[in-house]
């Protein structure tokens, strides 16, 4: 008989901005970084320590009666199994009780299952796992109704620790802390936060000759525009699926039992270190590959970035919004890479697995003073909204991941809506005609290479032609840009007062004045063209349809780098 205990951290991003403040979500991911990790001085080691248990997390060891070994460990999330029931309860105990108190409202599923094989009990851990997320949780500390509140989280308001002497927190005062923001400012004290931290130092790349020092606060910028982003990586799900088949059929005519649970064991603990190793290279890659801009921008200063989530295949993080979308695009393209190398030894032994991962994700451009909770809803759902692009891309191509992909939204006003409202009530016009103008596509693939050809034309690449044939070098004279970005900018403007023949005219007079010049924006139009749709003008038409990439183009214009900018109208 085997037994499996799997547990799962749930709504990681909310619990992380829920304190409204960016030091104390600095604190709280880097408490939660420590929680699960295969290091030996994390929260999970201590537990498993304390409670006198014989685990292969930091080592490997022999399996015995009594021994937890480990199949996943990181980002959130552990699957241990154990040939023995005792030792799991003891760490179920031990575990949810430390969890419990050290991060009071965090929510958490956990499940511990068995059966005589370790596949099956896997099985029977997932379906436990998806029937908690579904059921309600009681989050404690509960607070009675005439508790004194925070101001900030809502939550009941506690009388600071005393291991923060200096605090001007009071229990009565408008910003008395709760719970869990007390615990993030005792470790934002203890862990030293201000001068560094683990999680921040997983971002930066390992050949960096200084030591990097992240922003805190966003309040000394040089520029007010930030960017919340949010990649996560794709076709997760089909790879595991795919190992699982594989190691079934491997095992089939195993007589031992043992060796089955052993080869399920390795490979599986072997690829949740390959993805959090692929994930840590594409990070610091990407950091790599703006740090300079950044350093430049921010001379002696600390650079405007702020790394919140880096695990499994998950990263969160703010940064100045020049650069969020170059950041993105490197970390896509340098993800892929780096997990094809990571996966290539479990690939070798298993041929019918995916030889790479690929990630999508989203950008939400906001001002620094835009509250976070407003924030991170959204970005996770332009999250969502690339990946369904993604998966359009392969169509039925059900055991590919499909390429990655990029879903950009700049907010202007806090709001509570759902992307799919914001989008319909900021991107789509009522036209006099009774036709619908969409503003823009919000998603376009980082490279379309990989892309199907009916969705190919939706990349980055293409867009930036678009931005770079509309860009008037320094001093020089916009007759000699088919269509200047001034130009886009009035025609956005006349779209918005229902008035689309006035931009239309201020297209085609742009166009007219340009001369000789406007063949290259008419073969780029071309190339953007949807498939199925008919390019009319500077918009695409199909049926009572139409659809433009104005938005995208101005959002993306707005945020290019000035060495970027100069460089297209360069050529």
């Amino acid at each position: 008989m085997v037994f499996c205990y799997l547990f799962e951290v749930k709504s990681i991003q909310q619990y992380l901005f829920s304190s409204g403040k960016l030091k104390y979500v600095v604190s709280a991911s880097e408490r939660l970084d420590r929680l699960i990790n295969t290091h030996c001085g994390s929260t999970l080691q201590q537990v498993l320590e304390n409670a006198n248990l014989s685990s292969d997390l930091c080592e490997e060891i022999e399996q015995t009666e009594s021994s937890i070994h480990f199949l996943r460990c990181k980002g959130g999330a552990f699957y241990a199994f154990s040939l023995s029931q005792a030792p799991l309860e003891t760490l179920r105990s031990a575990w949810t009780i430390t969890v419990a108190q050290m991060f009071p409202s965090l929510s958490f599923t956990d499940a511990l299952v068995s059966h005589n094989s370790l596949d099956k009990a896997l099985d029977l851990g997932h379906e436990s796992l998806a029937q908690s997320r579904q059921a309600p949780q009681i989050k404690l500390p509960l607070a009675s109704a005439i508790s004194a509140r925070n101001a900030r989280t809502g939550k009941q308001a506690i009388m600071p620790s005393p291991l923060d002497k200096k605090s001007r927190y009071a229990v009565d005062s408008d910003d008395a802390l709760d719970i869990d923001t007390d615990l993030h400012r005792q470790a934002y004290t203890q862990f030293n936060l201000a001068a560094g931290g683990a999680l921040q130092n997983k971002f930066t790349p390992i050949d960096c000759d200084t030591e990097l020092k992240y922003e805190l606060s966003f309040d000394t910028f040089t520029r007010r525009d930030l960017a919340l982003v949010h990649i996560d990586g794709n076709g997760l799900g089909i790879l595991l699926m795919a190992l699982k088949d594989a190691l079934t059929k491997k095992t089939a005519g195993m007589a031992s039992e043992q060796e089955k649970n052993t080869l399920f064991q390795q490979a599986f603990r072997a690829f949740s270190d390959a993805l959090c190793q692929a994930t840590e290279e594409a990070a610091q890659a990407a950091v790599e590959s703006v740090l300079d801009q950044l350093q430049a921008k921010y001379p002696n200063k600390a650079i405007a970035l702020r790394p919140i989530v880096l695990g499994g295949d998950d990263v969160t993080l703010f940064i100045d919004a020049e650069f969020a979308l170059p950041f993105a695009q490197t970390f896509c393209r340098e993800f892929e890479k780096s997990s094809e190398a990571a996966l290539q030894e479990l690939t070798q032994q298993h041929p019918s697995l995916p030889s790479k991962l690929t990630a999508s994700g989203g950008i939400v451009y906001h001002k620094v003073n835009h509250p976070f909770m407003q924030t991170h809803h959204l970005v996770e759902a332009l999250c969502t909204h690339a990946k369904s692009l993604t998966k359009l891309a392969i169509g039925n191509q059900s055991d590919k991941a499909g390429p990655a992909a990029l879903s950009l939204y700049r907010i202007s006003n806090a709001s509570q809506q759902n992307l799919e409202s914001l989008l319909e009530q900021n991107l789509s016009v009522q036209l006099k005609d009774g036709s619908e103008l969409t503003l823009g596509q919000n998603s376009y693939f980082v490279d379309a290479d990989n892309a199907l050809p009916s969705t190919c034309s939706r990349s980055f690449e293409r867009l930036q032609e678009v931005v770079q044939l509309s860009t008037v070098a320094k001093g020089g004279s916009e007759s000699r840009v088919p269509v200047s970005m001034a130009k886009w900018r009035q025609m956005m403007t006349h779209i918005m007062a229902d008035d689309i023949d006035e931009a239309n005219r201020i297209y085609h007079r742009a166009l007219h004045l340009s001369k000789n010049s406007t063949q290259p924006l008419e073969t780029a139009l071309d190339k953007l063209t949807p498939e199925g749709w008919q390019r009319e003008n500077w918009y695409w038409c199909k049926g009572n349809q139409k659809v433009c990439m104005i938005n995208d183009l101005l959002m993306l214009d707005h945020f290019n780098t000035p060495d970027s900018a100069q460089e297209q109208a360069h050529g």
